[in-house]
């Protein structure tokens, strides 16, 4: 069982279909230079306004597939929850808006979470489909 320490409001609500081959990666928006510390699975980030909180977000292993089924935003999630500075302890990471987002620069869908309103928002790109996906062998 995973650590969920915060207080979700989802855009459309929690069972929302999320299909992942549609989704190109994860976008969240969170405080004025967030950094990444960790990419992938968990995504880290820190924040520089308050002293260097971090924000953890870990997916289920198995919704990283690229072929792997339709999944709703609140059975997705493994860890979500905030470090204080210093401290290995996990917080609330606090009110979080949930749902999709659209790149209209890079026309895709990206899995939205909204803590704060910073005007850089990190985004990040899940795996790629495996060429065996597009490419089936011949007979």
């Amino acid at each position: 069982m995973g650590t969920l320490l915060w207080s979700p409001t989802y855009a459309n609500g929690a069972k929302q279909a999320l299909v992942r081959s549609y989704l190109k990666g994860t976008v969240v928006v969170w405080q004025p230079g967030t950094t990444i510390i960790s990419g992938g699975n968990p995504l880290v980030l820190e924040e520089h306004v308050f002293g260097g909180y971090r924000l953890v977000i870990k997916f289920k292993s198995n919704w990283f597939f690229w072929n792997s089924n339709t999944y709703t935003p609140d059975f997705v999630l493994e860890d979500f929850y905030a470090l204080a500075p210093g401290s290995s302890t996990p917080i609330s990471a606090g009110g979080v808006l949930v749902g999709l987002g659209f790149d209209a620069l890079h026309p895709s869908y990206h899995f939205a979470f909204i803590l704060g309103a910073a005007p850089d928002p990190i985004w990040t790109t899940y795996p790629a489909a495996p060429s065996a996906y597009w490419m089936p062998p011949l007979p």
